[in-house]
């Protein structure tokens, strides 16, 4: 937290990643000020059904971020190019995670946001398949969470 605190941190920009880096005190003791936090621990994203034209498989692209109070910029858990997307079948639905690029602190809340797109020949035939940005309230006892949009 104290990171997130310095002044390059202080200016916020919806469309910035984080800059904390992912282990802070790894290879030296940690301070006598630090506290232990809550954590998310992201296991899988999962495209659940499909909406209008859309049919299986998909060859999906974009980004799926979380965002915390740490420092409120984007932790990017999914991020595919169009050179570079996934297949996704309706046996196997689940996106490849590449992140989160540093612990998820949990201190009430998390934001998700999803940008995905379904590749089409050209880019301007790309379709979406899912624009949310939703809050997460935990209620921090296991397998007892609920989300709020």
């Amino acid at each position: 937290m104290k990171l997130a605190k310095r002044e390059d941190f202080e200016s916020f920009d919806f469309e910035r990643n984080t800059r904390i880096p992912a282990m802070c005190f790894a290879d030296n003791p940690m301070p006598d000020d630090t506290k232990h936090r809550l954590t998310v621990q992201i296991f899988t994203v999962k495209v659940a059904g499909l909406d209008g034209d859309l049919q299986w498989p998909l060859m999906c692209l974009g980004m799926v971020a979380v965002r915390d109070k740490l420092e409120y910029s984007r932790n990017v858990i999914f991020n595919h190019t169009r050179d570079n997307c996934q297949t996704l079948t309706q046996q196997d639905p689940y996106l490849v995670l590449v992140g989160p690029t540093r612990v998820v602190v949990y201190n009430g809340y998390v934001y998700f946001e999803a940008m995905l797109k379904v590749k089409g020949s050209t880019e301007s035939e790309d379709t979406d398949l899912s624009l949310v940005f939703e809050r997460f309230l935990c209620c921090e006892k296991i397998n007892l969470c609920v989300s709020f949009g």
